[in-house]
């Protein structure tokens, strides 16, 4: 029996197996002389083989085990990997260009200048991953995660990021030039020196980002945070940053040619050596804001800025930073730190209370596109709350249900969650779901729309304030559950209600189904902006499309998760709730 490739024909019922590929190997001699293109590989197992420099060119590789692979220098071009698994997958300089690698988990690969032009990895879980100078023109990274990566001087050039997760990524010199990145996170996100030319950065939260010397020429960052952000030495030219958070950032030697300020807080901003000749600064509030004297004496001609006269000086802003200047660490001859300094770089040791604390918590691994980290974090106060409310968890001698006298008062909503037995993760899944869109409401309600994108319950805002969102009731051997506002009335928690109104659940699991996963996004899109109109009728169409997509990964986990009901009725779809005319 002969295995060359170009005797074995692509059907739906012939494919390969790994034994098929090694005894290829074997015969071939060298893994750069395998030709493997056009046959069906789906759901082999290639994991610790080293296939580098084959020839895997619209190749069906859906499914396929690739952990600890070696696929360096491989031709991938067109080939469908859709679902792959494998971590540190080696792909360096391999050619994806048009491949398919949708929902693919890939966490800490390495693609080191790879090209990936036009590839889709849509939903991929990338986390850690080397994707230094790697080429990504035009590729689908909407809903990846790239949590960690590097891209330093990667091309993403008219690349897709809408709602890609980018936390701590590393995207030092690399060319978003025209990207999309709406409701993309990029909490602590190194953007030094990176191209941002031309992208849409609206309501994005980017609070101490990092872009000194960034291109961020003709972009638009209205209405976003960049409190604390270094900015210095950044092209803002023609940017247009109109009632823009910009509190403690550095804009010191900032381009901002004819950029558009209108309205923005630059409350303690740093702008010495910035010039604001051409700068439209109407509106704008620079109280306590560092200025030189030019700078001052030209914006108090202008007449249109406000907080000048509470402005500081130069000579100022050198006495604050001296005060705060770091000490040098002693260094030992060799260059390395010294054993004193070491000590006292020291972490305290944690005491035994908390080291068994930490040693009860459940370790959780997400699975899925709605599993998120967040929600993992958020699960031991969750299952606190769980334990505080259900009796049966407390013993045989308590009460078969339980509530919080003080807000069982407040309008609720009951629901009766079908799945039995109950799991914890469902159970958090479910819980941070609700909270989050909740939230979402309630920020558009009170006008907070610079903190929409990022909104989540474990953000730096969590502590500042208690939750609005409460459980008033919760019975684990029905499913019920009653869950109430801490306002009242409400606007957040009826729309919360007519979200859960609309919500359609898939024919088949997402993973299983692109083509349903796509659907299911587009009918999320929908119910949020339907919802959104009728609560919100006056809302900006901007704002109320960018809203929508900070509450899709929400609608989805709902859509995908338990089933529910109303709850103190029997079982059955929701009843869409009238929503108030205004």
């Amino acid at each position: 029996m002969s295995f060359e490739p170009e005797e074995i024909s692509l059907k739906p019922d012939k494919s390969l197996t790994r034994a098929d590929v090694e005894a290829l190997l074997l015969q071939q001699g060298s893994p750069a002389r395998l030709n493997l293109s056009g046959l069906n590989l789906s759901v082999v197992d290639f994991s610790g083989m080293d296939l580098s420099g084959a020839a895997f060119s619209y190749t069906h590789l859906n499914g396929a085990n690739l952990l600890n692979a070696n696929l360096e220098k491989a031709d991938l071009r067109g080939a469908r990997l859709n679902g792959v698994r494998g971590s540190n997958t080696r792909l360096a300089e391999a050619n994806l260009d048009g491949a398919s690698l949708i929902e693919a988990r890939l966490e800490g690969a390495v693609f080191w200048k790879a090209q990936l032009t036009n590839a889709n990895l849509s939903g991929a879980a990338l986390r850690n991953a080397d994707l230094h100078e790697v080429n990504l023109t035009g590729a689908n990274l909407s809903e990846a995660d790239l949590s960690g990566a590097d891209l330093s001087k990667a091309c993403l050039y008219q690349a897709n990021l809408s709602r890609t997760i980018l936390l701590e990524a590393n995207l030092t010199e690399a060319d978003l030039h025209e990207a999309i990145l709406g409701g993309a996170k990029l909490h602590g996100a190194r953007l030094e020196k990176t191209n941002l030319s031309r992208v849409r950065l609206v309501l994005v939260k980017l609070q101490e980002a990092k872009l000194c010397q960034a291109n961020l020429s003709h972009c638009d960052l209205s209405w976003s945070d960049l409190s604390r952000a270094n900015l210095s030495r950044a092209d803002l030219s023609e940017a247009k940053l109109v009632e823009t958070d910009l509190t403690g950032a550095d804009l010191r030697d900032a381009i901002l040619t004819n950029a558009n300020f209108s309205g923005a807080n630059l409350t303690e901003a740093r702008l010495i050596g910035a010039d604001l000749q051409a700068v439209n600064l109407s509106g704008a509030n620079l109280t306590g804001a560092y200025l030189s004297e030019q700078q001052k004496a030209l914006l108090d001609l202008r007449g249109d800025v406000l907080g000048l006269a509470e402005t500081r000086t130069a000579q100022e802003l050198s006495d604050l930073e001296a005060q705060h200047a770091p000490e040098e660490v002693p260094e030992s001859p060799n260059g390395f730190v010294t054993p004193i300094a070491l000590v006292d770089l020291e972490q305290p040791e944690p005491d035994a209370t908390a080291l068994e604390a930490a040693a009860e918590l459940p370790l959780l691994v997400p699975e899925t596109f709605e599993d998120t980290a967040a929600t993992a974090a958020a699960l031991p106060d969750l299952l606190s709350l769980v334990v505080a409310l259900d009796p049966q968890s407390q013993g045989p001698d308590a009460t078969a249900e339980t509530s919080v006298p003080d807000e069982a008062a407040a309008p609720g909503l009951k629901l009766l969650i079908k799945e039995q037995p109950l799991g914890a993760q469902s159970l958090a899944n479910l819980l941070a779901a609700l909270e989050e869109l909740y939230g979402c409401f309630r920020l558009i309600e009170q006008g907070r729309f610079a903190e929409l994108i990022e909104f989540s319950r474990i953000s730096a805002k969590r502590g500042e304030q208690p939750a609005a969102l409460i459980i008033t009731g919760f019975s684990s051997a029905s499913g019920e559950i009653e869950l109430a506002s801490a306002e009242n009335p409400s606007t957040s928690l009826q729309g919360l209600d007519g979200i859960l109104a609309g919500i359609v659940r898939p024919e088949k699991p997402q993973g299983a189904d692109p083509a349903g996963r796509q659907k299911a996004v587009e009918a999320a899109r929908v119910l949020a902006e339907t919802t959104l109109q009728s609560l919100f009728p006056g809302l900006d169409p901007a704002v109320r499309v960018m809203a929508a997509q900070t509450m899709l990964e929400s609608i989805l986990s709902l859509a995908t998760g338990p089933e529910l009901a109303p709850g103190g009725n029997p079982p059955g779809d929701f009843a869409p709730t009238p929503l108030p005319a205004g």
